[in-house]
């Protein structure tokens, strides 16, 4: 009897993506911890089968300390981008955040 190995990860040019795919890894492994089951991780990802969903999360789970650090690397990197953008045009800041909370408050009537 004969199996197949397959690869559900690579790497390229930095980050890490489900195989084949356009899909980070770490939008799997978000929902995943989330506390989502691989069925539902599918439901937002229906270019991928479940096997894939399974291999990568396989893979997490195999490379969890590189990949933890992977996920807090990029963390770090968008924070400091955030806040170099944020210093940059304070002023759009404030307002985009006045906007976002005139929403949000316009929002919660409609849902109750």
């Amino acid at each position: 009897m004969e199996t197949e190995t397959r690869q559900y990860v690579e790497f390229i040019e930095g980050d890490y993506f489900v195989f084949g795919s356009r899909v980070l890894l770490e939008a799997i492994i978000s929902e995943f911890l989330d506390g989502r089951s691989p069925e539902t991780i599918q439901q937002s990802f229906p270019t991928l089968k479940l096997a894939e969903i399974y291999g990568a999360i396989a893979f997490y789970l195999d490379h969890q300390t590189e990949i933890n650090s992977y996920l807090q690397e990029r963390r770090a990197n968008y924070e400091s981008r955030r806040q170099t953008s944020i210093s940059q045009d304070e002023e759009f800041h404030r307002r985009l955040q006045e906007i976002m909370k005139e929403a949000r408050q316009q929002q919660e009537p409609a849902q109750r």
